[in-house]
């Protein structure tokens, strides 16, 4: 049988530089590789820190925006014309005329109604030049609304005066017709002036007509001198209409004067 020959082995005496070499290479091209990953990685990083930021500042300044809308506001400021409003406080000045429509109601009624001097003439009382003493308790006083003026001029010019009836009894005392009778002294034609008619009466230790006087007043259409004088009838209105009443002259008496006027 035939012996198979023998391989012999080279034995290697040299140092592997090349296998050294390739391994070298390897570990370059991995440490490289991941550089390159941590640095892309990196700038990934900063580029999304920088677009966040970007975002973050120009979300503020459209938020900033927004806040500058309010001051457009100020166009508001043209409400301040509604202070004209004031104006409208000249209405009260119309209120005045209201409080004296009340006073002079409430005056008249407490114990009867005034009667103008276009009403039935009431006969016109006795005349005296003193008043005399009062049968029923009652006195009376008679004054011009402006005792410094005692000259009027005729038909055109008021003769006012102010009337006071008091009752110096502790009973009531009725009465039909109160008003002032002015006598012409010049002898010319009279008038009275009815200043109260009705179911009257004057209370208790009072006053009237009313419980603070009362003022009226005449227009005398013929020139002379007239005593005007403060008359009481204590009957019933029908008859003091009539010639049985029974009248009292309750003062002497105030003069006036009437004259023609020429504008």
């Amino acid at each position: 049988m035939e012996e198979l020959p023998e391989f012999k082995r080279e034995s290697a005496g040299g140092f592997p530089w090349v296998g050294l070499i390739v391994i070298a290479l390897l570990i370059l091209v991995g440490l490289g590789l991941v550089g390159f990953a941590v640095y892309a990685g990196q700038r990934e990083t900063e580029t999304r820190a920088i677009e966040s930021t970007v975002s973050v500042v120009l979300s503020f300044t459209s938020t900033s925006t927004q806040t500058r809308v309010p001051t457009d506001t100020p166009t508001v400021t043209l409400t301040p014309t509604v202070t004209e409003t004031p104006t409208i406080t000249q209405t009260p000045t119309t209120a005045p005329t209201l409080t004296r429509t009340p006073t002079a109601t409430k005056t008249k009624k407490p114990t009867a109604r005034p009667v103008q001097a276009t009403d039935t003439p009431v006969p016109p009382p006795p005349t005296a030049t003193s008043a005399p003493v009062s049968k029923h308790g009652i006195t009376g006083q008679l004054t011009l609304c402006n005792p410094e003026k005692q000259s009027f001029a005729a038909a055109i010019e008021r003769i006012c005066f102010r009337e006071l009836i008091v009752n110096n009894t502790s009973a009531p005392v009725s009465y039909g017709v109160l008003g002032v009778q002015a006598t012409n002294l010049s002898g010319g034609p009279d008038k009275f002036q009815t200043s109260w008619r009705g179911d009257l009466s004057v209370p208790a230790n009072g006053t009237g007509p009313t419980g603070g006087g009362w003022e009226d007043g005449m227009y005398i259409d013929t020139p002379g001198t007239y005593r005007l004088t403060l008359s009481i009838c204590y009957s019933d209105v029908d008859t003091c209409l009539g010639s049985n009443g029974e009248w009292e002259t309750l003062t002497s008496g105030v003069n006036v004067n009437v004259a023609n006027w020429t504008p």
